[in-house]
């Protein structure tokens, strides 16, 4: 359809100007990159992309955290790989999965991670990581994407890796949290090793 040509054109155009971003001077690369991110919500908002894949760039985004701040994500990375916890859902499954990412805090540091987490209602998290950034998306345009799979399956709770450069290493569906995010810590860990 005339909505998917335009979509692929956009990919193209995107990819290319990415690929070329390293010869412009950073003022002007940081502005594109943010048209870039635009261009990406306007993609998502019209269904265009409808899940991320191993590859895929997470795009920036701003929202408000649990702390009350409105905060973009691109500007709160530290250079190391990133762990993102998206959640909707039952306040104790989330909840579960922010102690388990509490008691991998230690590997997590020893691989120079940082993790993040996406929710629709922050008021459901309980569970205190102070080093972490917990965003709320209310609309749960973010959370569609992070959330879909390739298997057209939604999931409500599901671990990104991404790495530094905030592409996909991989994604984890959590349907045991224990289990599922302990895996994912040391998948990660076994790909950086390798």
């Amino acid at each position: 359809s005339g909505t998917s040509y335009s979509c692929i054109l956009y990919l193209i155009f995107i990819d290319s100007f990415l690929l070329n971003a390293h010869k412009i001077n950073l003022g002007f690369r940081i502005l594109a990159e943010i048209n870039i991110s635009l261009i990406l919500l306007r993609l998502i908002r019209t269904r265009c992309v409808m899940s991320l894949r191993i590859g895929d760039r997470i795009p920036n985004f701003q929202l408000p955290s649990k702390d009350g701040l409105k905060r973009i994500f691109y500007f709160e990375l530290n250079g190391g790989v990133i762990i993102l916890l998206a959640a909707r859902g039952p306040e104790v499954a989330i909840n579960e999965c922010f102690t388990e990412l509490g008691s991998c805090m230690e590997a997590i540091n020893s691989l120079g991670g940082q993790v993040f987490g996406v929710t629709d209602n922050v008021s459901k998290v309980t569970e205190n990581l102070s080093s972490s950034i917990i965003f709320e998306d209310k609309e749960g345009r973010l959370s569609d994407l992070l959330l879909s799979g390739a298997d057209a399956k939604n999931h409500n709770l599901k671990l990104l890796l991404l790495d530094p450069n905030q592409r996909v290493l991989m994604q984890f569906p959590i349907s045991d949290p224990k289990r599922d995010i302990h895996a994912s810590i040391k998948a990660l860990k076994g790909i950086l090793d390798a």
